[in-house]
């Protein structure tokens, strides 16, 4: 099973629990801290989260690891669009970052 590890003031984490919920994929969470210790470079090198654990191994950066989830889980239809604009402006501004933002959005 998936591991998400991260904390959910962390706009990053609640990304990629929001994908997790939204395709029903299984996961468990493990409140984890941003840190330099050693422990956690061990899964995230930039002592950053959001992070899964997998029977693969470990994963950080929330676009990879949403990227991760549409590979192993084809069948979740990742890239199915909404219908009505609204739904598809939310779709779209949840699974893409802004230009010159590095990424950064909140829900």
């Amino acid at each position: 099973m998936i591991k998400l590890c991260g904390f959910a003031l962390s706009n990053y984490y609640n990304k990629v629990k929001f994908v997790l919920l939204e395709h029903e994929i299984p996961f468990e969470e493990s409140l984890v801290m941003t840190s330099q210790d050693e422990s956690l470079l061990g899964h995230s090198p930039l002592g950053k989260v959001p992070f899964i654990q997998t029977e693969q191994g470990d994963l950080c950066e929330s676009q990879a690891i949403i990227e991760y989830l549409h590979a192993r889980f084809p069948e979740r239809d990742f890239l199915r669009r909404p219908v009505g604009s609204g739904e598809r402006a939310r779709a779209d501004y949840v699974h893409r970052p802004a230009p010159g933002t590095g990424g950064a959005r909140s829900l």
